[in-house]
């Protein structure tokens, strides 16, 4: 991990809320994207972490000074964009790297959830295409389902706003997902599908041996489907122990087994189940790193349910 030293070589007056973005078309995680800077401060410390530490990722940092109005929307004070030299430890920004009130425009967010489904915070970011897709930045992460916000109108900067709405179901390891991107000031209204269903075994079905049908239903499109398996403990303690991808929406309990993996018996055990809808098939998901995949912008969730193991 090599740390990157920001530089403001302008004066910080009052407290100021500001993001710090590196962008590369190259691999790379950075951490610590927002900071409040205290007046007389006059630099901070992001943290980028590469695979190959010898090779540095060409790129750009993106600077934007931030101040909130009263219903906590943002106002975008000052804003920059600067090429990184990797052969530098820092990168400086003064009053001519910046263009000041770059101005705001307004934009609707709705979250439509399924019925019965369960609130977790939305959020929206900043995406450059073509850039790989570590360089997001979050500029909101807390919006409710019904949300009036601002973001930048970035100038010579080729971006689009990524809005993420949000679900969650019983099952509290995960939630459901689904991005769009729109231009900036467009509103934005995600509407999300129904989630997969349960089927059997019936919540707290108990003897689930390997001949036991584990059966899930949706609305029979093309997906690839996550069954998450938890293990509970008798001192209370749930542990996420398997992670099985099928296209299949009838499979046995065996099938959970074929690569060496044992149940214990007489244990009480939780399932739910995700799709991708964007993949047809196994092949289709195993030829990409689906987490970097465009393809990668919806997650659909069931409900949680228990079992348990027999003799």
């Amino acid at each position: 991990m090599k740390n990157l030293k920001i530089l403001f070589f302008y004066p910080i007056h009052i407290v100021k809320k500001i993001f710090i973005k590196y962008i590369s078309d190259e691999p790379f995680a950075d951490y610590y994207n927002k900071f409040v800077v205290e007046e007389g401060e006059y630099f901070v410390y992001t943290f980028i972490n590469i695979p190959n530490i010898s090779s540095f990722p060409k790129g750009d940092i993106l600077y934007l000074e931030t101040d909130e109005d009263k219903s906590g929307n943002l106002i975008f004070e000052k804003f920059g964009l600067k090429h990184y030299e990797p052969d530098k430890g820092y990168i400086a920004f003064d009053d001519s790297d910046l263009t000041f009130n770059p101005g705001e425009i307004n934009s609707q967010f709705t979250n439509i959830r399924p019925l019965n489904s369960q609130f977790i915070s939305n959020q929206v970011s900043l995406t450059f295409p073509g850039k790989y897709w570590t360089s997001d930045l979050v500029i909101y992460n807390d919006l409710s389902d019904n949300s009036t916000i601002t973001v930048p109108d970035l100038p010579l900067v080729n971006y689009k706003i990524k809005y993420t709405g949000r679900y969650q179901t019983n099952y509290q390891y995960d939630y459901a997902f689904k991005d769009v991107l729109l231009e900036p000031g467009n509103d934005c209204e995600i509407i999300h599908k129904e989630p997969v269903k349960l089927i059997s075994p019936i919540e707290n079905a108990v003897n689930i041996n390997n001949s036991t049908d584990f059966i899930i239903s949706d609305d029979n499109t093309p997906g690839i489907f996550i069954i998450d398996v938890i293990m509970y403990y008798e001192n209370g303690y749930e542990d996420l122990i398997l992670r099985f991808f099928t296209s299949r929406r009838t499979f046995k309990f065996s099938d959970l087994t074929v690569r060496g993996f044992e149940f214990s018996p007489n244990r009480k055990y939780k399932w739910c189940a995700f799709k991708l809808p964007e993949y047809q098939s196994i092949d289709e998901l195993v030829s990409s790193h689906y987490i970097t995949d465009e393809r990668y912008n919806s997650l659909q969730l069931s409900e949680m349910r228990t079992f348990f193991t027999g003799p």
